[in-house]
Parts: C-alpha cells; structure tokens; sequence
C-alpha cells in the first residue's frame, strides 16, 4: 500500500470518527418518543430478515407503537409505499429525524441499517443477520487498539447494542464474537423463526409444487467466502453438469441462492440447467425473503452458513457440503462451533454430496444429530418470538409497567 493511500485512509477515519461524535453529541440532545421504533436492514438497502418480521409484526399486534421502516434506496421505498406500510426514505429530513426521535431503532447488521452513525440516547436492538452459524466470524479480528476503537465510534455499535438472541449458547459467545455486554443480551429468540414456522403460502412454489408432484425440491445455499472479494465461484461448469445429470435422473429439483455479496457472480454468466435453478431477488415475485418460502424444501444443503441452523426448526435433512473445510478457516472466520451445529452428514466431493442426497431424502440418518443442534441453538420451540422481543424492548425502554 503506497504512502499517498495510508494517509488518505487515515484522514478519512479520522474525518468518520469527528462526524460521529459530533452526531451523537447533537441527537443525544433530542428527546426519544418511546412509543416511535425505527427498523432496517442490510444497510437500509434490504426488506428482509428479522427486522422485516418484527416490523410487520408490530404492525400487526401493537398498533399503539409506531414503527417505521428505514429505506436507503428507491425500490424499497416504493414497495413498503405499495404495500401501505409505514416507510421513509433516510435521505430526507423527515427519515433522519425520526431516527433520531426513536427511542428503539433495529437492526440486523449495524448502524448503516437506518443511518449512518451511532444515534446518541436511542437503544439499539441488534436482531442479527446470522445466529446459529457453524462458522463464526470475529467483527474485530486482526484489528489494533487503535484502528478498533475508531471502528467502534464511527462504523458500528454492537459493543453496545442489546442483543435478542435464540438460546443461552449466544449469551456466552457474542461477547467473545462482537465484545458485546453479556448484561445486554436477551435470550428472546428470533422473529424470523415466527415466520418459518408460519409456512406461507407462495405462489411461485405452491404452482411448481403441482407441476412437479413426484420431484423432491431442494436448496443450496453457501455462504460467501472472504467477503467476496475475489473472483472464485464454488464449482465449475463440469461439476454443475455432473450435478443437474443427477438431479434430473433421480426427479429433484434444486434451487442455488448464493449469498448475497456473491449473487454478482453468477446473474449474467449462470448456465441455465433442467433442475438447477439460480435464485436472484427478480427470482420469485412474491417475496426475496428466503424465510417466506423456505419450508418448501425437502431438504438443505450449506455449508458454515447460519441458514444451516435457520433450518432447523423444520426438521428435514441437512447437507454440509464443506468443499475446503481444511481451508476454509481465516482471521475472521473461524469454525469454532463445528462440533455444536453440525446437523447433517460432512461432505468435501461432488459424488460424496450426491451420496448424501439420496441417503437423506430416503433414510434421514441424522435426525438424532440434528436434535443435538437443535437444542443448542433454540431455547423456544414455539412461534413466540416477536413477542417475547416485544417485552423485551418494553423492558430496557423501561415501558412494561406503562403498557401492563
């Protein structure tokens, strides 16, 4: 890195802390409305994941709360608009200031979610994009004292976020992942749990259910590998021919959603195949939520993916598919709860995940497996998720004896 880009990269962070504090300094003199939440995900630029569900269900359920979504880009603004839900764009004056007014904001990644910075006096409820994974990523590995305490100030708050978390397992680890206070973690579980376990109806799969009634239907679903920063895909053409032969002879259909910092990848150069069908966010018009349509699958396969634990709850077959297991592993990345989330059979070749295929759709081996992970990662085996957030949220906003 040459010396020119070291002193533009420190000036900028220096530049990103100042606005910070001086953020937080100004929106800590802003009175919070309890009764105003804000929500958002993937940094404002996504309708999806724990946030959407807990938006929807307060909509739903608790009218006398205002909620409203945060949108960074036009598309979601319009579709929340279509939908008639209560939405705003950040970009105008009206979106920041009912970040700064909200006395809870949500989220499921950080502070970009529904601004910029950390919002001084409002409680951030960290509803997480990925528990449960068998891969677990370090959010300051390989950082210095220095370089961390300015990420903490500018870029993300999770230090000091409340967390709402699926069982006691995360309690222990989220202050060793994220160097969160274990005080501020709920063991509430999670609202997108609530909307698996709703089985909604879909179109899209509710018709390729009857124009396929003997085909088994399943997914894949990787996670990404180094935050997608390079040009490798996970197989090669060969491999994807090898497979959809398979998949074909044997009447499966199986859907590929990579994640979504990959899909880039695969939308212009995806070779259309017979049973192989790539799932892009134009894919199936009803939703892109994974979690709305999910429970059609007879089976999954992943890898160090949090899915494989999403899935759980379901009860089907799981497929580790873990090509470089013995590589896999980085500064970030670690697999330190292999031996905790496993819920299916290992596989590191295509003809051993074939193998596996058949075995799980027919025989189902493993369910004695997946109850073990099952039991680490749910505490609640139940559709009371939202709520038990909700109560949660009245609690830390000290709001409970107010709404009893």
């Amino acid at each position: 890195m040459s010396q020119s880009i070291r002193i533009f990269k420190v000036f900028r962070a220096l530049y990103k802390t100042i606005s910070a504090i001086v953020y937080y300094v100004i929106t800590l003199l802003i009175p919070k409305d309890n009764n105003l939440w804000v929500f958002g995900s993937w940094k404002g630029k996504s309708y999806s994941d724990n946030s959407k569900e807990m938006f929807e269900y307060m909509i739903s359920n608790h009218p006398e709360i205002k909620v409203v979504w945060i949108a960074k880009n036009d598309m979601i603004y319009k579709e929340l608009l279509k939908k008639g839900l209560p939405v705003v764009r950040y970009s105008t004056l009206r979106g920041k200031w009912s970040v700064a007014r909200a006395a809870a904001n949500f989220q499921t990644e950080s502070n970009e979610d529904t601004g910029l910075y950390k919002v001084g006096g409002t409680k951030v409820i960290q509803l997480f994009h990925g528990s449960g994974a068998i891969k677990e990523a370090y959010l300051y590995a390989g950082m210095g004292w220095l370089k961390k305490l300015l990420v903490k100030i500018y870029s993300d708050n999770h230090s000091t976020s409340y967390w709402m978390v699926a069982s006691d397992y995360y309690v222990m680890r989220y202050p060793i992942l994220c160097e969160c206070n274990p005080q501020k973690i709920k063991v509430t579980g999670q609202p997108r749990t609530d909307l698996l376990l709703r089985r909604n109806k879909v179109e899209f799969f509710e018709n390729f259910r009857q124009e396929h009634p003997k085909s088994k239907i399943i997914i894949y679903t990787p996670t990404h590998r180094n935050y997608a920063l390079n040009d490798k895909v996970y197989m090669s053409e060969s491999s994807w021919n090898d497979l959809n032969d398979f998949l074909h002879v044997n009447e499966i259909f199986m859907f590929f959603k990579p994640h979504p910092l990959e899909l880039p990848k695969y939308i212009d150069t995806f070779k259309c195949y017979s049973n192989i069908i790539l799932v892009s966010n134009n894919s199936i018009k009803e939703t892109s939520d994974i979690y709305e349509y999910m429970h059609y699958f007879d089976m999954l396969i992943s890898d160090y993916s949090s899915i494989s634990s999403d899935f759980l709850p379901l009860d089907k077959p799981i497929i580790h598919y873990m090509y470089d297991l013995e590589t896999f592993e980085d500064t970030i990345f670690k697999l330190n709860a292999l031996d905790k989330f496993v819920a299916g059979p290992i596989v590191k070749s295509i003809d051993e995940l074939k193998l596996a295929i058949i075995k799980g759709l027919e025989t189902d081996d493993y369910r004695n497996v997946r109850y073990s992970a099952a039991r680490i990662a749910y505490k609640y085996n139940d559709s009371q998720n939202c709520e038990r957030v909700y109560e949660a949220v009245l609690s830390i906003l000290n709001m409970k004896n107010e709404k009893d």
